[in-house]
């Protein structure tokens, strides 16, 4: 989806490619830049996140040798899952993790934030 969103093809992955294409989107879409009506600018402002959100996921090192990115990761295929998992509300929640005097918990992420923060954070190590 990232290389579909910068209009790239699969068999571009040359770094270069990748930031020349986020560079000329990203000056075609800037909010900065944007003309026309309100409803035109705050679509070139969508697009833009996109396009950026694409660009680090891209450039991040992640997705390299064709994997996908939690396989990138070294992660496996995770289809052994049993049952659905039943959320609690949040005052369950905290009065079951006092209880049993846990410190943590697992939360529902969406997909984007965490692509994001990845990709930020291995830029950054």
């Amino acid at each position: 989806e990232a290389r579909t969103t910068l209009g790239l093809g699969e068999k571009e992955t040359d770094k270069a490619t990748i930031k020349q294409a986020y560079r000329k989107l990203s000056f075609e879409l800037h909010p900065d830049r944007a003309e026309g009506s309100e409803e035109e600018r705050k679509e070139a402002a969508s697009r833009f996140s996109k396009v950026k959100l694409a660009y680090e996921t891209l450039s991040s090192g992640v997705r390299e040798d064709g994997k996908s990115w939690y396989e990138s990761l070294g992660g496996r295929a995770r289809t052994d899952f049993v049952g659905p998992v039943n959320l609690l509300p949040l005052a369950a929640a905290q009065e079951q993790l006092e209880r049993r005097r846990a410190q943590a918990a697992i939360v529902g992420l969406e997909k984007d934030l965490i692509q994001t923060f990845v990709a930020r954070n291995l830029r950054s190590s």
